[in-house]
């Protein structure tokens, strides 16, 4: 969290790569404004019209957002973000007490 306000661009992500080379994001979260916004992922990159992989299938059906512990981890991302924006808004506040004194 760098910034005060969510950045949706903003988040983290794990890159998995299989045996041959295949390559799955588990989108862990992006930052947002709403906490039910928070919730993993599953991403691969491949051309229009090129089918997924097998490894793709197999990391997506191990990843139930809605199911623990993945809905667990989401909460406590979105908890975690709004304390870290308001920690960062505290430290700001004081930079901005302390040089005007």
């Amino acid at each position: 969290m760098d910034t005060e306000k969510p950045q949706p661009i903003h988040g983290g992500s794990v890159v998995l790569v299989d045996e041959d080379l295949n390559v799955v994001s588990l989108r862990m979260y992006n930052e947002a404004a709403n906490p039910d916004e928070y919730s993993v992922s599953v991403m691969e990159a491949i051309h229009s019209g090129e089918p997924s992989s097998p490894f793709y299938h197999r990391v997506l059906n191990l990843v139930n957002p809605s199911q623990d512990p993945w809905r667990t981890f989401s909460s406590i991302v979105a908890s975690e973000v709004t304390v870290r924006a308001q920690n960062l808004r505290a430290r700001i506040n004081e930079k901005r007490i302390g040089s005007n004194s």
